[in-house]
């Protein structure tokens, strides 16, 4: 049976996997991988952020939706098999979005993504997978 999870005011470190929907709402210190099957909530104004000198440690992965709703700061990559919604505030900074079925901005989105090119020799962390390179892009105004 799949469980809802809400997580923050917490370290995580390791591999994390999740069988059910996440809720983020408070901020998360994390050097590992979070994989969900299911869908990412974040809402409020978290900060998601490496520790300290961890490098590119964060890759949030969801099978299902991932929702970014307020004020959200992200370090770290976030890929999922489904959609990502983009509602308020997004800065990813330094990471990547990865949504194989396509970005929607909703109500009042504004988004800064900061691609680091030093990380493209490191692998997703518990992958072995190297991180993605940009392979297109397209700005939308």
């Amino acid at each position: 049976t799949d469980t809802a999870y809400e997580i923050g005011n917490e370290t995580l470190t390791g591999i994390h996997y999740f069988k059910g929907d996440v809720t983020i709402k408070n901020d998360l210190l994390v050097v590992g991988t979070i994989v969900v099957e299911g869908d990412i909530t974040v809402s409020g104004n978290p900060d998601i952020t490496l520790l300290p000198d961890a490098g590119i440690s964060l890759v949030m992965i969801s099978s299902g939706k991932i929702t970014l709703n307020g004020d959200v700061h992200v370090e770290g990559i976030i890929h999922t098999e489904g959609e990502i919604e983009l509602n308020g505030t997004t800065n990813v900074d330094e990471g990547a979005i990865l949504a194989e079925d396509g970005v929607v901005h909703g109500v009042g989105a504004d988004t800064k993504i900061v691609y680091n090119t030093d990380n493209l020799d490191q692998l997703v962390p518990g992958t072995g997978v190297p991180v993605w390179k940009i392979a297109s892009w397209r700005e939308v105004y």
